[in-house]
Order: C-alpha cells, then structure tokens, then sequence
C-alpha cells in the first residue's frame, strides 16, 4: 500500500518509497550518563545471641531453673512417701475396699508417670533456656504459656487432689514463683529483647 509523499504510514513509515521513520535520536554532543549509584544498604537488626544479656532476663532463667528444681524435688519426695501419700489421700474418699485397691494402682501408677514426665521436662527446661539466651521469640512466647499453664494446674490440683499439708505449702510456693516469672517475661527490657523483628 502506498502514500501520499510527505506523509507519514503506520509507525512512523515515510510516503517516500524505500524509506522508513527515524529511529531512536543519538544523544546529543552536551549529553553525559548519569553516574552510577549502589543501592543503599539496609540495616539488619543486630543478633540478640551477639549482645550482652540483660539481668531481667538472668531473673527469668533462674526463676525457671527454681521452678524446675521445686518440681523435681516434689516428685521425688512424693515417690519415695508414696505409701503414705496413698493412705492419706485413700482417707479422704469415700471407697469401698475394692475401689481402694483400684484407686490405689492407679494413683501409684500416676506418681511413676510423673516421676518420668518431670525428668523429660527438665531437659526440655535446658534446651528452652538456651533458645531464650538466643533470643528465640518462640522460646520467649513458650515461656509465658509454661507460666500460665503452670499457674492453671496449679490451681485445678489445689482444688481436685487431697493433699498433705506440706504438698499444699509446695504448691503455694510453686505459684509465687510462677507469678515472678510471669512478671520477670513482661519486663521492658525482655520484651523488647524478643520483640517481633519486622523487615
């Protein structure tokens, strides 16, 4: 298809024939490159296990190893009473002697599994206490949910269980200490060590 002379075709084409639009334009003898700029760096946030760590969260760790410890020492004690802590808590129901001799298989049973759970639990108690001197925010949110927890059993044993005099004192100790720890994890200074990192 031809046109008129002088007139431009589609994209650019001239009405001469042969000939085509221009092409892109040559720089000019003024123009210069724009020089060349790196990238500005970002900043990343400097690594909480690099840091010193502070003494709210020293507080942390040894109410944690207290609380472990005051376990540990509770199950022990109560595996070795563990015939007196049956008679005792067998008083308080109202059981036939059959029912006795079951409820009594099952309790010393229970006292066994406990023995065996609180030993899982303290290596579980060191590996967490190392993720928070990382700074591990799961480690941190753990924590909290170890305290509360704690508290709730706590709490629900009180109630539920017959228990010695001295088991009770045990678990009110128990209480305070979680109670400290709770308060130890919402500090300023440990929040903001395990505050959430945002990219």
């Amino acid at each position: 298809m031809s046109y008129p002379q002088g007139s431009q075709g589609p994209q650019g084409q001239s009405g001469q024939p042969g000939q085509f639009g221009q092409g892109p334009q040559q720089p000019g003898p003024g123009w210069q490159p724009m020089p060349w700029q790196p990238a500005p760096q970002v900043a990343l946030p400097p690594d909480p296990a690099s840091e010193p760590m502070p003494k709210a969260l020293r507080v942390v760790l040894v109410l944690l190893f207290v609380n472990l410890a005051l376990s540990i020492l509770t199950a022990v004690l109560s595996y070795v009473l563990r015939d007196q802590l049956l008679d005792y808590q067998l008083a308080h129901m109202n059981l036939t002697e059959y029912q006795r001799e079951t409820t009594r298989d099952i309790v010393r049973q229970t006292m066994i599994i406990r023995v065996v759970s609180i030993a899982v639990v303290a290596v579980l108690y060191l590996w967490l206490a190392n993720r928070l001197i990382r700074g591990k925010r799961w480690a941190y949110l753990r924590s909290l949910w170890l305290g509360g927890a704690g508290l709730v059993g706590l709490g629900i044993l009180a109630v539920t269980t017959r228990y010695p005099l001295w088991m009770h004192v045990e678990q009110g100790v128990q209480a305070v200490i979680l109670v400290c720890l709770l308060i130890a994890l919402t500090r300023p200074e440990v929040r903001d060590r395990f505050r959430k990192v945002r990219y």
